[in-house]
């Protein structure tokens, strides 16, 4: 509930004795005219003592509310006091520039003696056509670059020395089973021999144990070829594999001749069939070292490092100590 002023009439809080505006009392008065009736004090009672009534006196008056003033300009705040920027740093003073060296002084050419002739003038360069380059001659043609031995052409080709080793390194392998198949030869003939006192198995084991050898020494120098090859020493070992082959066919030959003369004279047998037997084995001996031997030499063509035939068999002591050191370093690169 709300209470307003008995004077102002303004709202004040409820149940509030004085007003906070104006001050004025806000109880309730007493009707006029109600008697009072005072009690009479008995004998032997003390009178009663008179009650001091204080009267409120009238209320100071309020001061009035001040005036509600809208629309008032705000005032500015003060703007905040700048922080005090730092001075700038004077900037260096400019380094003066070296004074340029002094040129020496130009050597005078000594005079020529009296004893001593003149020297010839040089003769003035004949202008070329007006085709460019320098003088009017022709342009220079760059040199073309040196590539090592074996690489790869220019155009992206196939490089030769990666085929060389590949092909090398295929029939060194085949060399080498031809020679181990050999081997069984050599002791089955050894067999023979011991046990049934045969002569013809002691030729046939002299044979077999010569083609162990041949194909044993084609096969290192293919191996050499593939791995151990440089322009020094491909003569020697392409002198190597040709040795090696002549000596596979040689004893092939004497291998044929062994037998049909051993057939006729010990066994009284021979046929066409027999020789057709022994000349298909030495024809196909002779192509697979023709195939070998020419893929080398043709490689090596390619690759503008093969060797002259009349220069291969030249000095064969001096290519056997060429293909001695090769061997070493090839067996010290296997250790």
């Amino acid at each position: 509930m709300t209470m307003f002023c008995k004077q102002c009439g303004k709202e004040i809080p409820e149940n509030s004795n004085f007003c906070i505006y104006c001050g004025a009392s806000q109880a309730a008065a007493e009707p006029a005219g109600e008697t009072v009736i005072e009690p009479v004090p008995q004998a032997g009672e003390p009178a009663p003592q008179p009650e001091l009534v204080v009267e409120p006196g009238p209320a100071p008056e309020a001061p009035p509310a001040p005036a509600l003033v809208f629309d008032q300009p705000v005032p500015e705040a003060a703007p905040a006091p700048k922080a005090q920027e730092p001075e700038p740093m004077p900037l260096p003073d400019p380094v003066p520039e070296p004074a340029p060296m002094p040129l020496p002084d130009p050597v005078a050419e000594p005079a020529p003696k009296a004893d001593e002739p003149a020297p010839m003038p040089l003769p003035e360069p004949v202008p070329g056509p007006t085709t460019g380059g320098p003088a009017g001659g022709p342009p220079p043609v760059p040199p073309t670059p040196a590539q090592p031995a074996g690489a790869a052409p220019s155009n992206g080709g196939v490089s030769y020395d990666l085929l060389l080793k590949i092909f090398a390194a295929v029939c060194g392998v085949i060399c080498l089973l031809r020679a181990l198949g050999s081997i069984g030869g050599v002791f089955s003939n050894l067999f023979s021999l011991v046990r049934y006192a045969s002569i013809p198995s002691l030729f046939y084991a002299v044979l077999n144990l010569a083609t162990v050898v041949c194909y044993l020494g084609a096969a290192a120098m293919l191996a050499l070829l593939a791995l151990r090859r440089t322009k020094e020493n491909t003569e020697a070992l392409v002198f190597g594999l040709v040795a090696s082959a002549a000596g596979l066919l040689i004893v092939r030959l004497l291998s044929v001749f062994v037998s049909i003369l051993l057939n006729v004279v010990f066994f009284r047998f021979f046929n066409f069939s027999m020789l057709l037997s022994y000349l298909g084995g030495l024809l196909g001996l002779a192509f697979w070292l023709a195939l070998c031997v020419g893929g080398v030499w043709g490689i090596l063509y390619l690759m503008k490092e093969a060797p002259q035939p009349a220069s291969v068999i030249n000095d064969p002591a001096a290519k056997m100590a060429v293909i001695a050191e090769a061997l070493k370093k090839g067996a010290g690169d296997v250790q």
